[in-house]
């Protein structure tokens, strides 16, 4: 059966030997950076055109640029190996980005797809904590910029952790206290906050004297009642 099938796929090729795969890759970058989104086909290319969400945007061919969008707004260039460099990119700059790649005879040389996300500095974490019945419950936050933000956040206390991807915050209960320390990344950067925090049962002393105190209470109402 495997015979059958390599025989199968040699003889397609053989058919078809135009016949390129599409590639997708993914690239981030910072805000206020500049990008440079390559091809994978080396060398100089005679015909390339890149595409953002299915809307043309430049192309290079026989080494001469054509703009299909306001230059100065696009903040973008063509290099000869078709290469496309982004210039200050701002976040409005994300989106699907395909590179079209064309023989002299016009025939397709390679298609590829690159999803393009822009992404800002992620804000300092507040790490914050309570201490109940000798557990300590805590939770490392961030707040959004944008409600579509959001970031992979690392909780941890000595060997133990926690990591939440896609999220805005994340929590943590144990009965250890300790260094705790949370991190929050994006693909661009990253940001750390650490604390000490002791959970020696201050509340559960509270709690007995509370009720102890209630207990007295009630003793003394009794004694009032049987005696007067």
């Amino acid at each position: 059966m495997n015979f059958r099938r390599i025989f199968l796929v040699k003889s397609l090729l053989l058919l078809f030997p135009s016949v390129k795969c599409s590639v997708t890759n993914w690239f981030y970058v910072a805000v206020n950076e500049s990008a440079h989104l390559s091809i994978a086909a080396a060398g100089s290319v005679y015909d390339a055109t890149w595409m953002k969400d299915r809307k043309r945007l430049l192309q290079i061919k026989d080494r001469k640029v054509k703009y299909y969008v306001n230059k100065e707004q696009c903040r973008c260039k063509i290099f000869l190996n078709g290469t496309l460099q982004i210039e200050q990119a701002v976040k409005e700059d994300s989106g699907n980005y395909t590179v079209t790649v064309y023989e002299q005879d016009g025939k397709r040389k390679a298609e590829e797809h690159i999803v393009f996300i822009v992404q800002g500095p992620v804000p300092q974490p507040v790490l914050s904590d309570k201490c109940i019945n000798k557990t300590v419950f805590v939770k490392c936050e961030v707040k959004q910029k944008t409600k579509d933000e959001t970031f992979i956040i690392e909780l941890t206390q000595d060997k133990s952790k926690k990591i939440q991807k896609n999220a805005t915050s994340l929590e943590l209960h144990t009965r250890h206290s300790g260094t705790f320390r949370c991190v929050v990344k994006n693909q661009v950067s990253e940001k750390m906050v650490e604390k000490v925090i002791k959970c020696s049962g201050q509340l559960d002393l509270y709690l007995i004297l509370s009720t102890a105190g209630g207990a007295v209470v009630f003793v003394i109402v009794m004694i009032l009642l049987i005696y007067c």
